[in-house]
Order: C-alpha cells, then sequence, then structure tokens
C-alpha cells in the first residue's frame, strides 16, 4: 500500500496544483460569463410621470396601458403619479385612460437604467371608437390590409402576435392603419387579435391568415383505371385543370364535392409508364392558385439516354428484393439500384461493354458477359473485377467458327452452371458446362451433342436444375448437373414455343409460345386454362399470396394484362407504352414489385396499382381466354 496516500500532512505536488487552479480559473469564467448573459437579458429601464386634468389638478385611478407582449398596465396614485418599473429596454406605446375622460397615447423609447418621464394631460368627455368590422381573413401571402378608425380621442393598437404588425401603434382621431401580416408558411391556419383601445372602449378585431393551397399528392385508384385522384392540404373550389399533353386529347370528366380536398377527373389517354403535365387552377375562400403537376401512370422509373444499343438491357433483382443491377451494353457502366427508394446507389464504370448480368449464388459474385470470348466476375460489394474468365476453343469445336463468344449464362447453387455460346460470322450455337468450383472450368458436356442452335438458360425455383432451350425449336430440357441427369420437358399443347419463365417458388413454368400460353409443370405434368395472345407475350409470375397461376403479361398489341390461368380468366387489361413487350418483367418474390425496361427507362411498378383490398379487381376490357 502507498502510505503516503493517506498522510494529510503531505504536501500537495505541483500537478495537483495545476489542476485545482485550472478548475478555479474555469469557474470563475463560467460565473462572468452567465453574469454578462444576465445582464444582458435583464437590461431594463423605468418609465415614470404624472397624470393631470386639464386644469393641472392630478388624477387619480387613471389606467396606464403598455402595448407590451404582456400588455402590462398600472393605475395612477391619489398624487397622479404612476410607475413601470423594470421594463425591458424598447420602444413602447403607452396610453392614458379613465372614464368619462378623453384618453392620450404618447410612444417613448426606455433606455438601459434610464428613467423616462412621461406626463399625461386628460380632457373631460366621453370616449368612443368605431371600426368596420371585426375580423379580416387573409390570404398565405405576405400582405397589407387598411383598418379604418373612426374616434374622437387618442387610441392605441396592442397584436397578439408578432407575424402582425402595425404602421401607427398609436393615433388620434379619425386614421386609417395598415395592419401588415408575414407569409404563412405553416400548413395550418392561424388567428391573432388586435386589440384597440380609446379611453374605456375596446375594440377587437379577429385575424385569420390562411396557409398555401398545397397538391400534396398526385395518384390512381386501386386498381389502375384511367381516374387521377388530387389531394390538396385544406378544401378547394373551382377547380379546373388543363392537360398540357398534346399528342393525345381527352374529355377530362370532374368528380368532386364542393369544398372537398379530394379531386378525381378521368383521362383516357393514360398508358402505363408513361408520365403526362397537366395544370390545376383552384381556389380557397380568398385566393386562387396555379399549380403544375404530372400524372405517373408508374410507381418509379430511372430514364436513360435515348441511344441505339446492338443488344438490349440487363438486369436482375437480388435474392432478398432489395437491389437492382443494371447495365446498359453502349453505357460500359453496372449500376447497383436500391429498390425502395429506386435510386442508383452506386455506379461501377468497366473497360467493356457488357451483354449480360449474371448472378452466381454459389460464390455471390455477378458474372458479366460481353461481346468478346471474355467473362469477368465482379464483387458486387465494392464493384471490383476479381477475375477474368476467357473462353478457349475447345475439343468439339468447330475450327472454323468455334462457339467461344458467351450469349447466355446461369448457375445453379451448386456453382454449376452452364451457358449458350455463339460463333462470330455463323448462326451456330452450343452449350457449355462451367463448373465455379474448380475455378470456372468451362468444359463440354457429354450430351453436346443433344441440339445445336440453343439460346435460352434459365434456373429453376430452388436453383438444383438448369433450363436450356432451343432457339428455333420447342426442344427443351433440364439438367441437375450435380446429379448429371438431363430430362426432355414436352411441350403439352401444340404450337412454336419461344420462351419459359420458371416460377422462383415451385416448379411451375410459364410456357410461351406463338399463338399459345400457359402454366406446366413437368413434375406432374398440370397444365393451366390457355391464353391465346397472338405473338405471345413477355411476363413473370405475381408471387402475391394466394395468386400462385396469376401472370402480368405484356402482349405485343402494348396491353397489360394480369391473367389468372388457375380460372381462365382476364382480371385487368390496361394499354401501356411502346416497347415493355420486349423488356423482361421481373417480379419480386415479396409480390411487391414489378420491375421491366421499355422506351429507355427502367420502371418500377407497386403491385398495389393492380389491386384493391387486397385482390386483384376485376376489370378487364378484353380476354385473352378465347381463341
Amino acid at each position: 500500500m502507498n502510505n503516503s496516500a493517506l498522510n494529510p500532512l503531505k504536501k500537495p505536488t505541483s500537478g495537483f496544483l495545476k489542476s485545482a487552479l485550472t478548475l478555479v480559473m474555469l469557474v470563475f469564467i463560467c460565473l462572468q460569463s452567465c453574469k454578462k448573459e444576465k445582464e444582458k437579458i435583464t437590461s431594463t429601464g423605468l418609465i415614470t410621470g404624472t397624470v393631470l386634468s386639464k386644469n393641472g389638478l392630478p388624477l387619480s385611478g387613471v389606467k396606464i396601458s403598455l402595448d407590451n407582449e404582456q400588455r402590462t398596465y398600472v393605475f395612477s396614485d391619489g398624487e397622479g403619479k404612476y410607475t413601470f418599473d423594470r421594463i425591458p429596454v424598447g420602444g413602447y406605446s403607452i396610453l392614458a385612460a379613465k372614464e368619462k375622460h378623453l384618453s392620450e397615447s404618447k410612444r417613448t423609447t426606455v433606455t438601459q437604467d434610464g428613467t423616462t418621464k412621461l406626463d399625461f394631460h386628460l380632457e373631460v368627455g366621453e370616449a368612443t371608437l368605431e371600426i368596420e368590422k371585426d375580423s379580416y381573413q387573409l390570404p398565405y401571402t405576405k400582405t397589407s390590409n387598411l383598418i379604418k378608425i373612426k374616434s374622437n380621442t387618442a387610441w392605441m393598437v396592442t397584436l397578439s402576435t408578432d407575424w402582425l404588425d402595425v404602421d401607427n401603434p398609436i393615433g388620434l382621431g379619425d386614421k386609417g392603419i395598415y395592419v401588415v401580416a408575414e407569409e404563412n408558411q405553416a400548413d395550418t391556419a392561424r388567428t391573432a387579435t388586435l386589440t384597440l383601445t380609446a379611453g374605456m372602449a375596446v375594440k377587437v378585431i379577429t385575424i385569420i391568415q390562411y396557409p398555401k393551397i398545397k397538391l400534396l399528392s398526385v395518384s390512381m385508384t386501386h386498381p389502375i383505371t384511367d381516374t387521377v385522384i388530387l389531394t390538396f392540404s385544406a378544401p378547394v373550389s373551382e377547380v379546373q385543370i388543363t392537360s398540357k399533353y398534346d399528342l393525345c386529347l381527352s374529355d377530362l370528366a370532374y368528380n368532386r364535392t364542393p369544398m372537398s380536398k379530394e379531386v378525381r377527373f378521368k383521362y383516357s389517354c393514360g398508358r402505363l409508364g408513361q408520365s403526362y403535365p397537366f395544370q390545376a387552377t383552384f381556389k380557397d375562400k380568398i385566393a386562387s392558385y396555379t399549380e403544375n403537376f404530372n400524372v405517373d401512370f408508374f410507381s418509379k422509373r430511372i430514364a436513360y439516354p435515348a441511344v441505339w444499343s446492338e443488344s438490349t438491357p440487363t438486369y436482375f433483382v437480388s435474392d432478398d428484393n432489395k437491389t437492382v443491377w443494371f447495365s446498359i451494353f453502349d453505357t460500359q457502366i453496372v449500376q447497383k439500384i436500391d429498390m425502395e427508394t429506386f435510386t442508383v446507389i452506386k455506379n461501377y464504370p468497366v473497360d467493356f461493354k457488357v451483354r449480360k448480368l449474371v448472378y452466381n449464388p454459389y460464390n455471390k459474385l455477378i458474372y458479366l458477359l460481353t461481346n468478346t470470348p471474355d467473362i469477368y466476375v465482379m464483387d458486387p460489394d465494392d464493384g471490383s473485377i476479381v477475375k477474368q474468365i476467357k473462353l478457349e476453343v475447345l475439343d468439339g469445336d468447330n475450327n472454323t467458327y468455334p462457339t467461344i463468344y458467351p450469349q447466355a449464362l446461369a448457375f445453379t447453387s451448386s456453382g454449376i452452371g452452364a451457358m449458350v455460346c455463339g460463333a462470330r460470322v455463323s448462326s451456330a450455337t452450343s452449350w457449355k458446362m462451367i463448373d465455379s468450383r474448380k475455378n470456372d472450368l468451362v468444359y463440354y458436356h457429354k450430351q453436346k451433342d443433344k441440339n445445336y442452335e440453343y439460346g435460352k438458360i434459365e434456373v429453376n425455383y430452388d436453383r438444383t436444375k438448369l433450363i436450356i432451350k432451343a432457339y428455333f425449336s420447342n426442344i427443351t430440357f433440364s439438367i441437375d448437373p450435380v446429379q448429371d441427369v438431363i430430362r426432355d420437358i414436352t411441350i403439352p399443347v401444340n404450337g412454336s414455343l419461344g420462351g419459359v419463365v420458371p416460377n422462383k417458388k415451385n416448379n411451375n413454368l410459364y410456357m410461351i409460345q406463338t399463338y399459345e400460353q400457359y402454366i406446366h409443370n413437368p413434375a406432374n405434368n398440370y397444365l393451366s386454362k390457355i391464353t391465346y395472345l397472338a405473338h405471345g407475350n413477355a411476363g413473370d409470375f405475381s408471387y402475391r399470396s394466394g395468386e400462385e397461376e396469376i401472370i402480368y403479361a405484356f402482349d405485343t398489341d402494348n396491353w397489360l394484362q394480369i391473367l389468372d390461368y388457375k380460372n381462365g380468366k382476364t382480371l385487368l387489361t390496361f394499354p401501356t407504352i411502346n416497347e415493355l413487350y420486349y423488356g423482361k418483367p421481373i417480379s419480386t418474390t415479396n409480390g411487391r414489385y414489378l420491375v421491366n425496361f421499355g422506351n429507355f427507362t427502367l420502371f418500377r411498378f407497386d403491385t398495389e396499382l393492380f389491386t384493391v383490398k387486397g385482390q386483384i379487381n376485376k376489370t378487364a376490357v378484353k380476354t385473352a381466354f378465347v381463341k
């Protein structure tokens, strides 16, 4: 034990003295600062004086009023004297008033620690006070209003708020004063009072200033129709809406309740994926407004420069439905997009043109296909290129036209995938295997000659099997790369199969043929009802609860159709802009969003646009289930 620590007679160290001195100095500075602040806040002065009659006799019981915030007042004593003590420095209006006497008002200034002497002389008489009206309604803007006063004596104005001001707080006889209201930037109306005092007569004027009417939201009915809903911050009247879109004229049918916050109108020109400009003029009780707005027939969008590209955009949605990975071939940029806000989180520049983006669930990396024999591997965490794979000519390739240009790629969760490769100056294609477990080894499967001219590869719901389809024939098969088992997928409906969209939650496949479309489960040979959309469509499953066989389909006639393949019903149809058919609709597995590309724009459609009270409403204008 350190005995010196217990010795009260031991001299303090120099360090202790320095610390104590520092503490004392800090306390002193704090006290001085607080003292100065207190002096600043409490700087006051004194007003005193005497109230006399016209004959010079002292008047007692005279009410002396200040126009300060507290509306302070005192009464004169038997000698006619009065005093306001400890009045904050500043300018004041003061009114002396007594029953059966005419009042007198004066203006004075209180100085720090000063004494202001102010005497009054009152004449005998009955004070009168008249105003035109006792209430005013003002618009939200900064405005000035004239208030006319009639009186036979001096008067004073006091205000209940600091957002009002007057040009003359005191006056004598008949006069007009201007009341100035600052702009109301709040979302609600505000009320204040202006009090006029002349002798013992008092008039109170109530002033209401309304807020600016704002267009809070522009929305559509659920499910989507040609009805647009405008919601304002306060009730409006005399609404007039004008379309600023000159390429389509539509009569705007209004539906509103007078002095309501909501206005509805119909716009028959609306197409899914388009934004339309409008102008609304409307009124509240005292003001007129004009506001420009857009009606968006989509939920979110990201527009891109309108330039021709030799390859369609490529994109996919992350497994957690939170991110969209996107690239346009000619931009040489891979974008990470936040699904919720639908804004670009990060741009990742690359030194090559991206043909396709493919996610590998095994190593959680993104494979970037190009128009060369090279495949680049990107780390999605930082956008860095961690590997370059160069496709070499394999045994079995055509020596003149080797298929070494990757066109399509998909991986199973085991890390084994398959790709479709093409050749230069030749339409020949082949399918090859790629094993990311073995340093992305590329090789031919033993059944590589099963067919030529393959073009599309998909992965099934649990990522255990790959589905490979030929370009120009119905030949389609699945491959389990771990078990090395290949099974043909029999097409249950005669026709030309154009594409297969696997369900991400079960074995169902959406089969898109040139003139027939249906849901098929190869595992149990289930076949749904059949639609007959000419030239097929682009679509995906709904993934909303209870909608296992409902498809969002974009057809070649530029319509979105919501198709119930279980019951054979078209639930909703709505016209779309051009080119959404050529995009790749992707539904998120949580059932909330539908992503698609068209007209140089990436769109997010919230599926609530197509539903009402949790169910798709039956608002179809045509059916696809009739041949």
